[in-house]
């Protein structure tokens, strides 16, 4: 019975040693595996930070070459004529934008493109300046010339206005005037030598025109052309021929002409008197004369038949 008791006790020691060393085996797993495990969320842990930092610098990098897209949009605004410039430029900084966004490592390269392309820019940036400056200073000289210019244009288009205006007073000056303009119906007879003035619309032959040509020293002597215009109360002129030579122009407009006479003017006060033949029958109202010349008007006068 002894034998007995002796092998459950053995029998029990060796369960609790092996129990011990079981636990202590447990023990040391568990420290194992929890080492481990914190080995791993160090690891994870540190994989996140590196995440963050690369997508950070990813957003920071997008940011600038967003930026340098707005500048360059800017720029094209302010200077068209750098268009095909700015638009090389802001084709890199595309393509960049595109391979950057799908870009999962180092993004260290990408920022190395994007100093070159901030200090291409900023030398655009810096000669443009330069460009202007030059551009204000020249500016500010052609100001200057072009204020002498404008200076010496208007003091000459003021001594041309001057000589056109002492040309415009001698040659108003110089124009021909008549006075004692009378027209008159004549009566028709078998005699032309017959003046017999009438008011009768259906007896005139004739119609005579009288007036004095004031003396004017300005003008040069010689033969002139005297015109007189004859209009019935309708406004038709009376002509015979209706030929382009029974024709003057005066201020640019073409008008028909009943009678011509040819008048020797020598600077003095010369007499003028012109007969035309009727060869229609005349209506009754007012009539207008008017003389003319070559260069102008000399006056015109009316007179009344029944």
């Amino acid at each position: 019975m002894n034998d007995n008791l002796e092998k459950k006790v053995s029998n029990l020691k060796n369960l609790l040693t092996l129990f011990i060393i079981m636990s202590i085996g447990l023990a040391i797993a568990c420290i194992y595996l929890y080492a481990k495990l914190s080995d791993a969320k160090e690891t994870v842990k540190k994989e996140i930070i590196v995440r963050e930092v690369v997508v950070s610098e990813k957003n920071d990098l997008l940011e600038q070459l967003s930026s340098l897209q707005t500048q360059y949009d800017s720029l094209g605004q302010q200077y068209n004529g750098l268009d095909s410039l700015f638009n090389v430029e802001k084709e890199r900084i595309a393509k960049i934008t595109k391979e950057l966004k799908k870009s999962k490592g180092n993004t260290a390269k990408y920022k190395k493109q994007i100093e070159l392309l901030q200090e291409r820019q900023n030398e655009y940036i810096k000669k443009i300046e330069e460009l202007m400056a030059k551009n204000e200073q020249l500016t500010s000289e052609n100001i200057i010339i072009k204020t002498d210019l404008d200076s010496a244009l208007k003091a000459n288009e003021n001594l041309i206005n001057q000589t056109q205006e002492l040309s415009s007073k001698i040659e108003n000056s110089s124009s021909l005037k008549a006075y004692e303009i009378v027209a008159e119906a004549i009566k028709e007879s078998k005699n032309d030598n017959e003046m017999e003035v009438t008011n009768k619309a259906k007896r005139v032959g004739k119609i005579r025109t009288c007036l004095v040509i004031a003396e004017n020293k300005l003008t040069e002597k010689g033969t002139i052309n005297v015109y007189f215009r004859i209009s019935d109360p309708n406004g038709v002129v009376m002509i015979d021929n209706v030929e382009p030579s029974h024709s003057i122009t005066i201020d640019g407009k073409r008008m028909y002409y009943s009678q011509k006479n040819e008048v020797y003017y020598n600077n003095i006060n010369t007499n003028v008197c012109s007969v035309w033949k009727n060869t229609k029958k005349l209506i009754s109202g007012t009539y207008t004369v008017e003389i003319y010349t070559d260069n102008s008007k000399l006056g015109q006068t009316t007179f009344l038949l029944k």
